[in-house]
């Protein structure tokens, strides 16, 4: 609730600066038993007494400032819903919730041509709203446009009301005269790019020479032989000779396997010039195999219960 009384002090703020104001969005909060799939279920007083919704009747028309514009328009309207619970699918069935709104304060209203939802719209959990306001209307002075209230000036004159205290111009962050413009975001990111690779580039490089170089003591300890015996002589070249050898042996390995593999990419001459094929090789078929080994494994099984029965001779004393 501290978030909505926050957005109503912030209203009545402006409102009384003599602003008009226009509150678009998810308000996570239904307006009337007509934007609840599920309201039937629930007491008409039961469903009222919740704290959000009496706050929310009471800011919008008539008691309030604000008007349901999309209501205003089709106020009969049921299952004018915006929200569904994707989990279970509901949107396909149309069961669910209306949340977001089009609050305008009613000095706005000859401003809007019309106002409704995009259900038919997906992408999320929610569908689009909007407004669609005149370019002009007649008032009392005359016609006025609406680009000239936007750009807050007419006829060079200034605007009867400055920019509010709190909007986006007025901070630093939002400012044409902080904020870099887009080809220096754009060489800022290369530059950034740029410091990452070369020092990649420089440890690919310093690996690449801990496994080329064999020596003593770039050998791990784990490959290192065993203390020799007592009294025995302990050569460290043997050492070197025959681990190291070892450890470039594997690094040599690696290495041919990587040329092998780029000698053995096809080129477009090997594909139009016609191979020779192999003689085939003649191998044992697989009924021949399974025989000779099941009969191997008959004689056995016989051989072991013919010596089971066999009579052994009396023992002598």
């Amino acid at each position: 609730m501290a978030f909505y009384h926050a957005l109503e002090e912030r209203v009545r703020s402006l409102i009384n600066e003599g602003r008009h104001v226009i509150v678009v969005g998810d308000m996570n909060v239904v307006a009337s038993p007509r934007d609840h799939c599920e309201s039937a279920r629930v007491p008409a007083a039961e469903f009222s007494a919740h704290p959000a919704r009496q706050w929310f009747q009471a800011i919008l028309a008539p008691q309030g400032p604000l008007m349901d514009m999309t209501r205003h328009f089709f106020p009969e309207r049921d299952r004018m819903y915006t929200c569904w619970n994707t989990l279970i699918d509901a949107r396909a069935s149309n069961y669910g919730t209306r949340l977001d709104y089009t609050l305008v304060t009613q000095g706005l209203e000859p401003w809007i041509q019309h106002a409704d939802i995009q259900p038919q719209v997906h992408g999320s959990d929610h569908c689009p709203i909007y407004l669609d306001l005149r370019d002009s209307v007649e008032t009392s002075t005359g016609r006025t446009y609406l680009v000239d209230l936007l750009h807050g000036e007419k006829d060079g004159m200034a605007a009867p009301h400055p920019l509010p205290r709190l909007a986006t111009s007025r901070w630093d962050a939002y400012s044409t005269k902080t904020q870099p413009r887009l080809a220096e975001m754009f060489g800022a990111q290369r530059q950034r790019q740029a410091e990452l690779i070369i020092p990649q580039a420089g440890q690919q490089e310093h690996k690449l020479n801990q496994v080329t170089t064999c020596t003593p003591e770039t050998i791990p300890k784990s490959e290192l032989p065993h203390e020799p015996a007592h009294g025995a002589a302990f050569h460290p070249a043997s050492l070197a000779q025959s681990v190291g050898a070892k450890t470039c042996a594997a690094s040599g390995t690696r290495s041919s396997k990587r040329v092998k593999k780029n000698h053995a990419q096809a080129t477009l001459t090997s594909f139009v010039t016609k191979h020779v094929s192999d003689p085939p090789v003649t191998r044992p078929s697989k009924t021949l195999l399974s025989t000779t080994t099941n009969n191997t494994k008959r004689q056995d099984t016989a051989a072991q219960w013919s010596s089971l029965f066999t009579p052994h001779p009396a023992p002598i004393h």
